[in-house]
C-alpha cells in the first residue's frame, strides 16, 4: 500500500512544515490523500493539531501544545470519511476513480469512486485561479451530503459555476 501525505518526517525537516510548503494548497491536497486510491493517508505528528514547525532531524523536538481545535475536526471528518465509505476503502476493496470530464483538467480534479452503493463525488480546484468549471456529471447527478459540512447539495446534470482558488467539495451518497 502506497502511504499519501503532505508531511513527513523528512519533508518536515528539510523542506519545512505543510504549511511553508503548501500554503492556500494545504487543506485540499490534505483531502486528496484521503480520496487517493490504492493508498493510506499518513498523519505525521502535530498535523491534527495544525502545529506550524519544522523539526529538528536528529534531536527530541516536542510539540508545546496539544489541545484539539479546528484542524483536529477537519482530520476527524476526512477519517470518519475514509472510514464510513466504502468507496474509499484500501486496496482492492475501495473503488477505482472515474473521472468525470471537466473544461479545466489541467487546474480541476472531478472524479467518482464508487463501490456496493458508496459514491463519493469530488470537484477540485487545485490553482490559485479562479475557475469557471464547465462539466456534465451524467448518472452521478443527485442528492448528496457534503462530506465536511454535512449540508445537503443537489449536484446538477450539468455543473457551470466559478470554483473560487483552491475551493474543494467531497460529496457522499
Amino acid at each position: 500500500m502506497r502511504m499519501t501525505f503532505t508531511s513527513n518526517h523528512d519533508e518536515n525537516s528539510w523542506s519545512g512544515s505543510e504549511f511553508t510548503r503548501f500554503g492556500d494548497a494545504l487543506e485540499p491536497m490534505t483531502a486528496l490523500t484521503f480520496l487517493l486510491p490504492n493508498a493510506l493517508p499518513l498523519i505525521y505528528t502535530g498535523q491534527e493539531v495544525g502545529y506550524d514547525h519544522s523539526f529538528e532531524f536528529f534531536d527530541r523536538d516536542p510539540i508545546p501544545e496539544y489541545k484539539p481545535n479546528s484542524y483536529t475536526e477537519f482530520y476527524r471528518k476526512l477519517i470518519n470519511l475514509k472510514h464510513s465509505q466504502k468507496a474509499l476503502q484500501a486496496g482492492e476493496r475501495g473503488a477505482r476513480v472515474i473521472e468525470i470530464e471537466n473544461n479545466a483538467k489541467d487546474c480541476m480534479m472531478t472524479f467518482v469512486r464508487e463501490v456496493d452503493g458508496s459514491r463519493v463525488v469530488a470537484i477540485f480546484n487545485l490553482s490559485p485561479y479562479t475557475i469557471h468549471a464547465d462539466f456534465r456529471t451524467g448518472i452521478y447527478a443527485g442528492k448528496y451530503y457534503d462530506a465536511l459540512s454535512g449540508e445537503r447539495v443537489v449536484l446538477d446534470d450539468h455543473v457551470e459555476r466559478d470554483i473560487a482558488p483552491w475551493q474543494y467539495q467531497i460529496l457522499v451518497k
